[in-house]
């Protein structure tokens, strides 16, 4: 997302003569002009998220060539393309499409990277429309989903009417990423047009939760910057989570499977789990929050130098706990343990600016983790404890 409300694709249109590609976007107004590939009648265009950053480019299929050129650029060479053999002939035209699913995130997925999954149900539900907001929202590659999921998992168990328990506030923790705060409830109403403030309930909806969790991590912050730059803790950092080394290692634990998981191979050896001074200035270039109408001032500014990001690789319920968070704003999630019992585990209340100021820190999520078994390599913390947990609503 990236205007208000919307979620949306566009329109393209490709003129072979001259290898023109010209573009509208989600309001039908027009991009810059491209030119694709060389001017032919042999050419046909074929859209899809070839390199898996989340975003659509266009191959190329030439007949005359027999072959399909699909761009997949990454740091090093933005113009990269891969070349595929095809079948030459005056029939052969291109279909893109997700052929194999991979790209969505399934029940069995869940399992395979976090053990068992608590209220099965109940997130089975919730899933094709947390598939749909992932993909308008850029969250495709590795890393991205791995931190993405990490978090829902330590917030919700992945539970769209995931609600916070053993706090009685209006604007408690709720929803997929628990949206927490009368200023987020607030600020995503307004994005999304929602009266989530008059109607905080509304965020345990099952479509409205995954699309809270979706601006929280790419409107209210840029946290798919974090999970590029394969750092853990920034992610956790900008979420909003208190600082815990326990904590912080069982969602980097989390993040570590999903990553291998995904990637199909070992993760890679700069993945970072400890909160440091990279990790807050990644984090804060990560903030940039939304501001709803009538609040002062706006998101902080100056420059963070940062290296590129390495490029992606090819292609009866236990009640979750809560980890303690900052006081920012935005949504959480349940964290599953190992065969024992969960226990929930504490936050800080998150504090709702007036409509005349702006928060000191920006918004963030709370958190909290369902019980399951978990993969070999997540470790779990038994003795963790909370005052506030989640139920569903």
């Amino acid at each position: 997302p990236g205007r208000k409300g919307s979620f949306e694709g566009g329109l393209g249109v490709y003129t072979q003569s001259d290898a023109a590609l010209a573009l509208l976007d989600d309001d039908a107004a027009p991009l810059p002009p491209a030119a694709v590939g060389t001017p032919g009648g042999d050419a046909y265009p074929v859209a899809g998220d070839w390199d898996g950053d989340g975003r659509d480019a266009v191959g190329l299929l030439r007949r005359d060539a027999a072959e399909l050129a699909l761009p997949v650029p990454d740091a090093a060479d933005p113009d990269a393309v891969r070349t595929i053999p095809v079948d030459a002939g005056d029939d052969v035209l291109p279909v893109a499409g997700d052929w194999n699913g991979r790209d969505l995130v399934t029940l069995d997925d869940l399992r395979q990277i976090f053990g068992s999954v608590a209220d099965e149900p109940t997130v089975a539900q919730g899933l094709p429309a947390l598939n749909a907001v992932m993909v308008r929202a850029g969250i495709s590659t590795p890393a991205r989903k791995a931190a993405f999921l990490a978090t829902l998992r330590s917030e919700s168990g992945f539970r769209y009417d995931a609600v916070e328990r053993g706090n009685d506030s209006r604007y408690r923790g709720r929803g997929l990423i628990q949206l927490t705060g009368e200023y987020n409830y607030r600020a995503a109403g307004e994005f999304l047009d929602l009266d989530l403030v008059g109607d905080p309930d509304r965020a345990t909806d099952g479509l409205v939760s995954p699309v809270v969790a979706a601006w929280y991590w790419t409107v209210a912050r840029d946290i798919n910057t974090a999970a590029d730059h394969l750092d853990m803790a920034a992610v956790n950092i900008a979420v909003g989570f208190e600082p815990s080394e326990r904590r912080d290692m069982v969602r980097c634990g989390d993040f570590l499977a999903a990553l291998r998981y995904y990637s199909d191979e070992e993760a890679p050896e700069d993945v970072n789990c400890e909160r440091t001074a990279r990790s807050r200035l990644l984090a804060f270039a990560a903030t940039v929050p939304f501001v709803p109408s009538g609040v002062g001032g706006g998101a902080p500014s100056g420059d963070v130098s940062l290296p590129d990001p390495p490029p992606p690789a090819d292609p009866g319920v236990a009640a979750p706990t809560s980890p303690a968070r900052a006081t920012m704003s935005a949504p959480p999630p349940p964290t599953a343990t190992a065969p024992p019992t969960t226990v929930p585990e504490t936050r800080p209340p998150t504090s709702a600016p007036t409509s005349s100021t702006q928060p000191s820190t920006a918004p963030s999520s709370t958190d909290a983790s369902s019980t399951s078994t978990r993969a070999p390599v997540t470790a779990v913390d038994p003795d963790a404890s909370t005052t506030s947990s989640l139920r569903g609503a």
